[in-house]
């Protein structure tokens, strides 16, 4: 009797596994068709997956200088890292719209690294050793030697965007020797991690609470997304971008090309960041404490309406710059934030530094004019 009542029990659940089946192939059909409609392809000169020491991988792109470009050939090739829940096409969305590709124009030697973090191939094992720390220790400091080794140049031009220039952050003067760097440009990193959501951001929490972090599938939701984004806006879009400095079409393509999964070990990094003191950690260190003796010079650029690294968190990165070097060095370094207040046509958010409809305007020829300077 039990026997039957069990078969009767899974014969009307059947219709509801059907059911699900069913909507988890149209979710993948529905992905795959706007995968290939709205990507945006790019092409590179080269190609490098590297091998980490812990046992895991990064990848670098190679854009070289294009023929008609001006010479540049005193100055060091240049190294872009992409942020978080991304890849390297964050920074190099579209052809139209790209600071690695006017760079390139300017007669650059361009590359853009992909963080583990931006690879969704990794094995499992892989997966659970992508963290800030080790990204911070093995990735940025291999990807700068390489680079040096690739090109036969002593220095590097470096520029971070969102979880990028974090990395920086925790890098400069540990993993890396600022010898090495002659420029750095942070682009909308903060320099404190907060929940972006009111009042959630309010929330303080012992670390044992960043183990209940939700993850996402960012991936999947980006594919599913893409299509309707720009048609249906809630105030959830302000956080990652500002939707009306952004051009028709540019946020789908963003979504299926370069959206990345976070694993589980980095998004707990971020979570047991926000839900205690917001500083930025590498193990027990603070990582702004390692950027008071730097004097190299920097460009700090952030977004007036960034709901993820708002303006007076990108200025605690910008203050600890050279802080304890100050009395003693003329530091370079300068602070812009990009909006209507300083002359821009909208407020740029966080995404909208890279592909703002107007950043090819506005915000890339501070960044290039800055890294165009001779002498370091």
């Amino acid at each position: 009797m039990a026997q039957c009542e069990l078969c009767d029990g899974m014969m009307a659940l059947w219709p509801f596994g059907v059911a699900i089946a069913l909507a988890m192939a149209a979710a993948a059909l529905w992905v795959r068709f706007w995968r290939q409609r709205l990507t945006s392809p790019v092409r590179y000169d080269a190609h490098h997956r590297l091998e980490t020491a812990d046992g895991c991988v990064c990848a670098l792109d190679r854009l070289r200088p294009t023929a008609d470009a001006p010479g540049s050939a005193d100055l060091p090739p240049v190294l872009i890292i992409h942020g978080l829940a991304i890849n390297q096409r964050n920074c190099d969305a579209f052809e139209e719209c790209s600071l690695a590709r006017d760079l390139r124009a300017a007669g650059r030697d361009v590359w853009l690294l992909t963080l583990r973090s931006g690879l969704h191939d990794l094995s499992l094992r892989q997966r659970g050793r992508v963290t800030f720390a080790a990204m911070a220790e093995h990735d940025v400091p291999l990807a700068v030697a390489q680079v040096r080794a690739r090109t036969g140049a002593a220095q590097v031009d470096l520029i971070g965007f969102s979880m990028g220039g974090m990395l920086l952050y925790a890098s400069l003067a540990r993993g890396v020797d600022v010898a090495q760097v002659r420029r750095v440009v942070i682009y909308g990193s903060p320099g404190m991690v907060r929940i972006p959501l009111w009042p959630f951001s309010k929330l303080r929490l012992p670390t044992i609470f960043s183990w209940l972090a939700p993850l996402m599938p960012y991936r999947v939701l980006g594919g599913l997304l893409a299509p309707l984004v720009e048609h249906i806006v809630t105030p959830l879009h302000r956080i990652p971008y500002n939707p009306a400095n952004v051009a028709a079409g540019c946020v789908g393509a963003v979504l299926v090309d370069a959206i990345e999964d976070v694993p589980w070990a980095l998004h707990r990094d971020f979570a047991r960041w926000a839900l205690s003191d917001g500083e930025i950690r590498v193990g027990a260190a603070r990582a702004l404490d390692g950027l008071a003796a730097l004097t190299t010079p920097v460009r700090f650029f952030a977004g007036a309406a960034d709901g993820l690294a708002p303006p007076p968190s990108v200025a605690r990165a910008y203050e600890a710059w050279g802080m304890s070097a100050g009395a003693t060095a003329a530091l370079d370094k300068a602070m812009h934030v990009f909006g209507r207040g300083t002359g821009c046509a909208h407020d740029y958010g966080h995404g909208d530094l890279m592909f703002g409809c107007r950043a090819r305007m506005e915000v890339f020829p501070l960044a290039i004019a800055f890294l165009q300077e001779p002498g370091g």
